[in-house]
């Protein structure tokens, strides 16, 4: 399509036209980003400009409205352009006004043109301030097509789906076919009715072979538009799959065009695989890549374009197995080139920084270009420099870095036509001392150092010296001096000396003159642990223990760990260790063992290293009134277990069993655990000695849990808490069918004699149950040790009924099954009829082998 351009000062001449046009397409560059100049905020005049809505099809001219804050001190540039017809009309303006545009000054206007205007704050249209665009509506239907999207690639024999939306831009309701394209075949079609400035999302679908593998173009058509995609079939079996991701296109000759794509191993095995990217027919990068099965990676592969590159590629990324492709650009160089030579580098936050270049003119001409300094590809600044042939000039563009973060940039000097030179440029952090504070030995004691650990930071670059505090409830109880270059760490501790009546609760901060660090600490009374006896089991008898229990409390604010001990008129006569925090407290109980010989009124006393408690205690005589000794009383001491166990597992729990009488006997010694008795054992003990006895459960599944096992003679017990884990799955119950006794005259009493092995090595109870046409008819509930077995009988009481039934036997784990008739005595199991059938054949054998041999040995007739 042809390319016109219309001017406020009349028809251009060919020459001129094309010179102009040539301006146009830099420009259009230049707003369009990678080597584009925009004038930094601020420096231009503030237009705006708006399109007028709607613009219909039959329209002989629009309206565009520009308005200014402020008039423009000369006139600006105003271009209008149908981007369908390729046509610009471009006119000046100095004031606020609507500007009418001929229809035919932008190549006519037909429904579904889109129209563009853009408002520049110069003469020459180089930098824009502003733009809007809108679609022409009205006229006879047009159904333009968008492809959305597509599942590319796939695998032989899937689906390729392709989404599109159509949108009627014409005036007109219309219906027509949306068609599918692999290359020129027709594979999917769809109808569709849009009403006029409505659209549609249909999705396309090609349902591939096994032999398909390849690049194709997909091609989605209207009878008014079309557009088409790459798409890619890959082979069954997958391999290095590759997938074109992102470049770095358009770029100018001599830079470098980078490819990122996608490499996904589909294989079920790792492999080595030569990654290369082709332009133009060579190979011009290459790597090796190894991925697990699975694995995906980004890879980039770069191309060193030269002086002659300029052009359009399909830039292609290859594995061993797939490729995928991508279209890029190298715009050919003009004729001045660019060289940063200096830059001031690293700076400040806050603080300017310059880039020096160097702008050379290779060509043969004078050439007058705006150069601009971009950072991350962000203008920053520009300046217009002339530059004769042969000859070079050198600027210097400034950068206000005041609001960027401190880091590392990218400056990018660059030219009107695409010259551009990079080099990395830096902020630094101004210096910053931060505090971090790593612990504290909290809670301490009153009178005590209370430490502070803390690692302080130059987050700057720069050398700093800054005074660190440590501030408790805000007053400084100690501080210290710190030099650090940028980025140096040091680890510092502070204390603060406590002294009596500091208990309490504090913030303490770590300070430098930018931030700060806090924690919660402790200061503690010391600990006292205060005794009292709350009761004894005085009156005991010569022999018997006498018990005292006490509570003690840790009055003071710090956790301590005392002795406490149990004294009898001054003699000590036990102790035990007690650990308690600051405010606890805890029972305990000590003994008097050794009575034999003690009769009388004693005192006991319970102290601590801190307080002490009295009571006053009685043992009595040993000997009755009728002067014979007390009889025997059995006490129970728990020494140990074997918990945990496993279900199924037995728990042995071994006790001292002491007779404190005098005279010998047998008690029972039982075992319990959940409200049950698991074993009594009878137990003779001598008067004053002391046996030992080791009782056991036989736990069973499904008896994980926590218990308290106690051992018990008539008179004492002892408990001790034990665990029975879960043992995963039940244990096996075999079942055999033995024999099966019908009733008599099949009426009565059916017995079926079956055989349970346990062939597990845990004990487990199960249920057991005969059932008979599909209902139960017997159960029972049988307990086995590892290894054991049990022979059952279970009964069914029948009718009067003359048939075949199947009987079943099963545990929870197995069962066997049996063939009878009720009423028929001679119904047997199948084990039975098995052996029956073996001694029918070992009969018929015989008898077979004794005719041959009596026919072998029959006599001659004549002899006989």
């Amino acid at each position: 399509m042809a390319t016109r351009i219309h001017s406020d000062n009349g028809p251009m001449s060919a020459d001129s036209r094309s010179v102009t046009v040539a301006l146009v397409v830099v420009v259009a560059a230049v707003a369009g980003g990678a080597t584009g100049l925009t004038a930094p905020a601020g420096a231009q005049p503030q237009g705006f400009v708006e399109l007028q809505e709607p613009i219909t099809a039959d329209e002989s001219s629009f309206q565009v409205e520009v308005s200014f804050e402020e008039p423009p001190e000369v006139g600006v540039c105003l271009r209008v352009e149908n981007l369908n017809e390729d046509t610009v009309y471009q006119t000046s303006v100095s004031q606020s006004d609507e500007v009418t545009v001929p229809a035919d000054e932008v190549g006519g206007l037909s429904g579904g043109d889109e129209i563009e205007a853009r408002l520049y704050e110069d003469s020459d249209c180089l930098s824009q301030m502003d733009d809007d665009t809108t679609t022409v509506t009205g006229g006879a239907a047009s159904f333009d097509v968008e492809i959305e999207s597509t599942n590319s690639p796939i695998v032989e024999g899937e689906t390729l789906e392709v989404t599109t939306t159509i949108q009627n831009t014409g005036g007109e309701e219309d219906t027509q076919d949306v068609d599918l394209l692999i290359g020129d075949l027709v594979v999917d079609s769809r109808t569709v009715s849009i009403a006029a400035g409505e659209s549609e999302t249909v999705t396309l679908e090609w349902t591939t072979d096994d032999d398909f593998a390849g690049e194709y173009v997909a091609t989605v058509e209207t009878e008014d538009d079309a557009a088409s995609r790459d798409v890619r079939v890959e082979e069954e079996g997958g391999g290095f799959v590759v997938s074109v991701e992102d470049t770095n296109s358009p770029v100018v000759e001599g830079e470098t065009l980078a490819v990122t794509a996608s490499i996904a191993n589909t294989k079920d095995v790792t492999d080595t695989q030569r990654i290369e990217l082709n332009a133009g027919g060579s190979t011009v990068s290459a790597t090796s890549l190894t991925l697990d099965a699975g694995e995906s990676r980004i890879v980039t592969l770069g191309w060193e374009t030269e002086v002659g590159d300029a052009g359009g590629y399909t830039a292609i990324v290859a594995s061993g197995d797939t490729t995928g492709t991508a279209e890029v650009t190298v715009i050919e160089q003009g004729d001045l080139t660019v060289e940063i030579e200096t830059t001031t580098s690293p700076v400040d936050e806050g603080e300017p920084l310059d880039v020096t270049a160097t702008v050379r003119n290779t060509g043969e001409e004078p050439s007058t270009q705006t150069v601009g300094l971009r950072i991350d590809g962000q203008l920053s600044d520009t300046t217009t420099v002339t530059v004769d042939p042969g000859e070079s000039e050198t600027v210097t563009l400034t950068w206000d870095t005041s609001a960027r973060l401190p880091g590392t940039y990218t400056a990018t000097v660059v030219t009107e036509d695409g010259a551009t030179d990079s080099t990395e440029v830096t902020i630094r952090e101004r210096a910053a001392f931060a505090v971090t504070i790593d612990g504290t030995n909290s809670p301490v004691v009153e009178g005590e150092q209370l430490g502070v650990s803390a690692t302080v930071e130059n987050t700057g670059e720069t050398e700093e010296t800054q005074t660190i505090e440590l501030r408790v409830d805000g007053s400084t109880v100690e501080s210290t001096t710190l030099t650090l270059d940028g980025g140096e760490t040091v680890g510092v501790t502070l204390s603060w000396e406590t002294i009596d009546g500091d208990a309490g609760e504090y913030t303490a901060a770590v300070a430098s003159e930018n931030t700060e660090d806090t924690a919660t600490v402790t200061v503690e009374e010391p600990a006292t642990f205060e005794v009292e006896i709350d009761g004894t089991t005085s009156p005991v008898d010569e022999g018997e223990s006498l018990d005292v229990t006490a509570t003690v409390e840790n009055t003071g604010g710090a956790t301590d760990m005392q002795s406490i001990g149990l004294s009898i008129d001054g003699e000590a006569t036990g102790s035990t260790t007690l650990t308690l925090d600051g405010g606890e407290s805890e029972q305990v109980s000590l003994a008097w063992a050794r009575t034999d010989g003690e009769a009388g009124e004693h005192v006991a006393t319970v102290a601590s290293e801190d307080d002490d408690d009295a009571t006053n205690v009685t043992v009595e005589s040993g000997t009755g009134a009728n002067g014979q000794a007390d009889g025997p009383q059995f006490a129970v001491e728990i020494e140990s277990t074997t918990a945990p166990v496993t279900e199924g597992e037995p728990i042995e729990v071994t006790a001292q069993v002491t007779n404190r009488g005098s005279e010998t006997d047998t008690q029972p010694i039982t075992l319990t655990a959940a409200g049950t008795e698991h074993e009594r054992r009878q137990l003779t003990v001598a008067g004053g000695e002391t046996e030992e006895v080791t009782l056991t459960w036989e736990t069973l599944h499904g008896e994980a849990g926590e218990y308290a096992a106690t051992v018990a003679s008539p008179g004492d017990e002892d408990a001790a808490d034990v665990t029975v884990t879960e043992a995963g799955e039940v244990p096996t119950f075999a079942v055999t069918i033995d024999d099966v006794a019908p009733p008599e005259g099949g009426d009565g009493q059916l017995v079926v004699t079956t055989t349970i092995e346990n062939v597990d090595d845990r004990a487990d109870t199960q249920v057991i149950t005969l059932s008979a046409a599909g209902s139960e008819r017997d159960r029972r509930e049988l307990t086995l040790a590892g290894g054991e077995t049990e022979t059952l009988e279970l009964t069914w009481a029948t009718d009067s009924l003359d048939e075949g039934v199947d009987l079943e036997v099963a545990s929870e784990s197995d069962s066997d099954t049996s063939a009878a008739a009720v009423g028929d005595e001679s119904s047997v199991s199948a084990t039975t009829w098995a052996i029956l059938l073996l001694l029918l054949l070992l009969i018929v054998a015989g008898y077979y082998y004794y005719r041959r041999r009596r026919g072998e040995q029959r006599p001659d007739v004549e002899e006989a």
